[in-house]
């Protein structure tokens, strides 16, 4: 299917000893999730499944000057990954000429800030949503917790607000923007959708804002 959509798959693989990963979400009546999670092949991604030579040559072979993000969206999520094999990953796709994306996911473990610190020195966007900033960072509004992850070395924190909107800083900018009024039946996905937007957004060369708020309005498309 990923093929047929026009997708590159040559550096996906399979692991037929592994059990593909399940979350089960229940949803409250204002569209909120909690959510029952057992991994499966997640456990075993590691940071040797990187062929570094096949995306260098990659690279090499594009044309234009669009930028190219490696981004990990399921950070807490990857016990064979998280901690200093994040970091170790993203400063080797900087060195390619990469930037380098993380979203987070609520970490069961309760480590949050133990396990991130490598990695944020050697990332250029974060997408943490309120909840998640607010176990990471310790902070209660939003303008401190981009500032914390600006503190440990991220070029840019982009903090989900959910009906709030976002808010976009970096060492340069800060962009606040709202959120769009929609009746939400179910946020599962949202966050992902946002930050696909967003990186979208940044691809195209937009501004913060604009790109913020194209991020906002899929965001807000995903969850009716």
């Amino acid at each position: 299917a990923l093929a047929e959509a026009g997708i590159d798959t040559r550096f996906m693989y399979t692991d037929p000893g592994a059990k593909t990963a399940a979350t089960v979400a229940a949803i409250d009546p204002d569209g909120r999730r909690r959510c029952a999670h057992t991994p499966g092949a997640t456990t075993n991604f590691t940071a040797q499944d990187f062929d570094w030579a096949a995306i260098a040559q990659d690279l090499a072979q594009r044309q234009g000057n669009e930028p190219v993000f490696l981004h990990f969206g399921s950070v807490f999520l990857m016990p064979g990954f998280d901690g200093p094999a994040t970091a170790a990953v993203l400063q080797q796709a900087r060195r390619l000429g990469m930037q380098t994306t993380l979203d987070v996911c609520w970490d069961a473990s309760g480590r949050w800030a133990a396990d991130l610190l490598p990695a944020l020195p050697s990332c250029d966007f974060i997408f943490p949503n309120e909840a998640e900033a607010r176990e990471l960072t310790g902070r209660r509004q939003p303008e401190e917790m981009v500032q914390w992850f600006l503190d440990q070395g991220v070029k840019t924190a982009v903090g989900k607000l959910g009906p709030a909107g976002c808010l976009v800083k970096s060492a340069t900018e800060s962009v606040r923007v709202p959120g769009f009024a929609v009746d939400v039946v179910d946020a599962t996905g949202a966050g992902d959708a946002f930050a696909g937007g967003f990186l979208a957004g940044q691809v195209w060369q937009w501004d913060l804002e604009k790109t913020a708020r194209f991020a906002c309005a899929l965001a807000a498309i995903s969850v009716p």
